[in-house]
């Protein structure tokens, strides 16, 4: 399961990348940050079973930064 979680989160760093993102950022975390209303509604909605899918996708996103830029100093 954790494999097929991890291919679809390369996906979407993938897409997000493609479309001008950073590509270490999910498009579901891009959508929290950016505000983009209509595609974090409709995101949420795929993921109805992860509430408030795009926040947390955001948060995983900020402590991974967080504990990888840590472990540089």
């Amino acid at each position: 399961m954790k494999y097929i979680k991890n291919i679809g989160t390369a996906v979407s760093q993938f897409l997000n990348a493609c479309i001008g993102g950073n590509p270490n950022m999910t498009i579901s975390a891009r959508s929290y940050c950016e505000g983009w209303v209509f595609a974090e509604k409709a995101i949420n909605y795929i993921f109805f079973f992860d509430e408030d899918h795009c926040r947390k996708s955001w948060q995983r996103d900020v402590e991974f930064c967080a504990m990888v830029g840590s472990k540089g100093r």
